[in-house]
């Protein structure tokens, strides 16, 4: 059985600390697809039952959910870089989450242009 240095423990300390952080990271991303997930539900719920107001909130919805799928994949790709001592690439998943919020959010906005008018 190999001696453990204290070299040795300075890299499990930080390999600790990248591993946990990814895991916060997972959860956070969680977080976000559970809001989008209600937000997708209130939007329907809390709106005239329209074709166009359910469509929406279906796909809010649904974004939520590839949410918590790119979330996993995320922190898999993350650990598996973290492990083997290298740092994960930055990925395309995060931009285009935020480019289908601010798509939906336009969306919204225009629906209750239309509805107040």
């Amino acid at each position: 059985m190999k001696k453990i240095t204290d070299d040795d423990l300075e890299m499990v300390d930080a390999d600790a600390r990248f591993i946990l952080a990814n895991e916060r990271t997972l959860l956070a991303w969680v977080r976000t697809s559970l809001t989008i997930l209600a937000g997708g539900i209130a939007f329907t719920h809390f709106n005239d039952r329209t074709a166009s107001v359910v469509t929406i909130g279906i796909i809010i919805t649904i974004l939520g959910g590839l949410t918590a799928i790119a979330a996993l994949k995320r922190f898999n790709y993350s650990d598996k870089a973290i492990r083997s001592g290298q740092l994960p690439l930055t990925g395309k998943g995060p931009a285009l989450q935020v480019g289908l919020v601010i798509l939906f959010a336009v969306a919204i906005i225009i629906i209750e242009l239309v509805q107040f008018n």
